[in-house]
């Protein structure tokens, strides 16, 4: 009798320990303003994300935006926001999200390089090879942007831009288990990297 009442109370003060974990404390206890909201939404869109459902996550993301706008944290928002509308293969609105979020803060290269994926996965692979030439020119030193860069030369038959942009990837990036995809002979199965 003693081991099932224990097995009770150990399973009723687990289950309120999970429910409280789901939200955070202040949350809870209702002491977060309207603000604040939006810091929890952009935690739980992040954990959609990782969890790989991103309809879910957009969702989310759409709230925190809602809720917040203009903070200053507005623009991880949107190009997290882009970033699940990648998930579901909606690149016109991962563009126009991956957009806000470079309006909110044009010095971010990852939003470049983000914006320019989204194009790719479109089908716009000369505006893709633009913004990433521009993300070069400013960047050199960006080994992702120049796998992008080569990927999508190749991808426009462009094979000696293909090999330059490789060549300069294989400099930055020596160990790089994508090297041995970047030689010219294995360069045509190389695929987009994710993000």
């Amino acid at each position: 009798m003693n081991a099932i009442r224990y097995w009770v109370i150990t399973s009723i003060t687990l289950l309120g320990i999970l429910v409280l974990s789901l939200y955070p404390a202040g949350f809870a206890a209702g002491r977060y303003q309207m603000d604040d909201n939006a810091i929890y939404h952009f935690h739980r869109g992040q954990a959609w994300m990782e969890m790989r459902h991103y309809e879910a996550a957009v969702r989310e993301f759409q709230i925190a935006i809602k809720l917040k706008p203009n903070a200053a944290m507005s623009s991880s928002l949107y190009n997290n926001l882009g970033l699940a509308y990648m998930g579901i293969a909606d690149y016109p609105k991962a563009i126009v999200s991956f957009q806000k979020a470079l309006s909110l803060n044009p010095n971010f290269g990852l939003y470049y390089q983000n914006l320019a994926n989204a194009y790719a996965m479109a089908g716009s692979t000369d505006v893709a090879i633009g913004h990433l030439e521009s993300i070069t020119s400013a960047n050199p030193g960006d080994e992702q942007a120049w796998y992008l860069l080569g990927t999508l030369y190749q991808k426009a038959g462009d094979a000696p831009a293909a090999e330059r942009a490789f060549a300069r990837f294989r400099k930055l990036s020596p160990d790089s288990p994508l090297n041995p995809s970047v030689n010219l002979g294995n360069a045509q199965g190389s695929q987009i990297p994710s993000r």
